[in-house]
Parts: C-alpha cells; structure tokens; sequence
C-alpha cells in the first residue's frame, strides 16, 4: 500500500512548509489535497494512512481533505492553520506540488 509512504512524504512536506517564517508558531487544522482519479491513488487508503502517521506529531488532529479531481495530479493544495495566539484561522496556500 503506497498510500502509507505518500501520507509519510506528505506530513514531511507539511514540516518543511512550517518550519517557513511565515507560518512558525502555528497550528495546521487541515491538509487540502488534490487527487487525480488516475493519480494510481487511494483516498479512503490515504487518508486512512494520514491519521496513522500523524499520530505523535504536530499534525495529530489536523483533517486531510481530499479533492479528486480529472487527470493524473497529486498536489498539496492549501494549510488551513491557527495562529497560536489570536486563533484566527487562514487558508495558506501551498508552495509545494507532489507528483
């Protein structure tokens, strides 16, 4: 099952992206992906996996939504995060595409 190491490369990218000055200090509430139908891609398996590798992390709690879409592409769409402080929450958009 693939969808396991795609939901591992996946919470790493999230790290990456939220080590970025523009987002320290705050919470992600939700993963917004978008799936290709021919992306060779489970959802239900994926986010299945989500939930099983975010456990002990900074994302434990954070939702994955998924949208499926035409074609073939795998991508990390938006952050829905909190600022610790004023617990706003924005969308960010994601800088970070997969394939």
């Amino acid at each position: 099952m693939h969808e396991l190491s795609l939901a591992e490369d996946l919470v790493d990218l999230v790290a990456d992206r939220l080590a970025g000055p523009d987002l320290i200090g705050r919470q992600v509430v939700a993963v917004r992906l978008r799936v290709g139908r021919e992306a060779g891609v489970m959802s239900d398996a994926l986010a299945f996996s989500w939930d099983v590798v975010t456990v002990a992390t900074a994302l434990e709690g954070a939702r994955l939504d998924i949208e499926e879409t035409d074609g073939d592409d795998l991508a990390l769409a938006a952050l829905e995060v909190l600022a610790l402080k004023e617990e706003e929450p924005c969308a960010e958009p994601a800088a970070v595409t997969a394939r």
